[in-house]
């Protein structure tokens, strides 16, 4: 069953004993805490599993001419884990990140893509591409969205080829709102990202063709592009986040006493938490392969620009 920002909210509430007439914190503040906590705690941790928790790709197509690509908008870290080119026929290979100061060495190869670097905030392909045809399969950590509560998100009932209906539509949702689809399950993962709301009609919302995900399901959310109201973690998480999360509420409150007794709490939770995710399988080892050894095809990347 998903843990809910609902359910975080009660939680930090009984565990603090936060009085409901209190001035300091309504429900957003509270979800604005927890979001905190997710991007100073939480996700670094997880990121130090090395389990590939995030890790998601999308493609972009290379146009002749053009050198600069961006990099994901919601990637942690403004990072790629990977970077392919792919030619839509089957053919993918690496591009490896070369130094700035070597991009004159890579310009002779026929207008074959080589490698990359990164300009700034944007991805750099070396050479420039001088023909159509293939795009750039980029891989990278996706940041989990902040916290809204349940009520400004809708429960998926029903679903056609164009339309989603749902339980309640909130007002947060209107024609050309931008949306997530989000799963309602262990883990929460994003269905399908930045969809447009092409119309609402009452429950139900239209979207183009092809834009709600095969894999959506009854009782699963939509909600406004990069907010969610389920925690989009493994639910072994929720414990460290609904601690770490009530430690600031309580220290914002001006309970020290409260927050250090919760401190401890929090970080024997973060041990035993490290242990459990990690690592993600037990029965297999990694593989690993030297991307740039003789037999990956280092000669003919400085003669022909490819890598195999």
């Amino acid at each position: 069953m998903a843990k809910t920002s609902d359910r975080l909210l009660e939680g930090v509430k009984r565990r603090a004993i936060v009085p409901s007439s209190q001035p300091l914190f309504d429900d957003n503040d509270l979800l604005a805490l927890a979001d905190d906590v997710i991007e100073e705690l939480m996700v670094p941790l997880l990121k130090a599993a090395r389990q590939d928790f995030f890790v998601t790709t999308d493609e972009v197509t290379v146009v002749s001419g053009t050198r600069l690509y961006d990099i994901p908008y919601r990637s942690v870290g403004r990072t790629l884990r990977d970077l392919k080119l792919l030619n839509g026929t089957g053919f993918i290979r690496s591009l490896p990140k070369i130094a700035i100061e070597d991009e004159h060495l890579f310009q002779s190869s026929g207008g074959n893509v080589t490698g990359f670097y990164f300009r700034g905030d944007k991805i750099a392909l070396v050479p420039t591409p001088t023909s159509s045809g293939f795009s750039l399969e980029r891989w990278y950590e996706l940041a989990p969205s902040k916290l809204v509560k349940v009520s400004d998100a809708a429960v998926v009932t029903g679903i056609t080829a164009t339309t989603v209906t749902v339980d309640t539509a909130p007002d947060t949702i209107a024609t050309g709102t931008v949306i997530d689809f989000i799963q309602a399950r262990s883990g929460n993962s994003l269905l399908a990202m930045d969809k447009t709301v092409t119309n609402v009609a009452g429950n139900v919302y239209t979207f183009a063709v092809d834009d709600i995900p095969t894999t959506l399901a009854v009782g699963d959310y939509v909600s406004v592009a990069q907010t969610t109201p389920v925690i989009m973690f493994p639910n072994e998480c929720y414990p460290l986040l609904e601690t770490a999360t009530t430690r600031r509420a309580l220290a914002a409150l001006g309970d020290f006493e409260g927050a250090d007794v919760l401190a401890k709490d929090e970080g024997e939770e973060s041990k035993r938490l490290r242990a459990l995710l990690e690592p993600r399988i037990e029965g297999e080892a990694t593989v690993i392969i030297n991307r740039r050894g003789l037999l990956r095809g280092t000669r003919s990347l400085n003669r022909r620009g490819f890598v195999y």
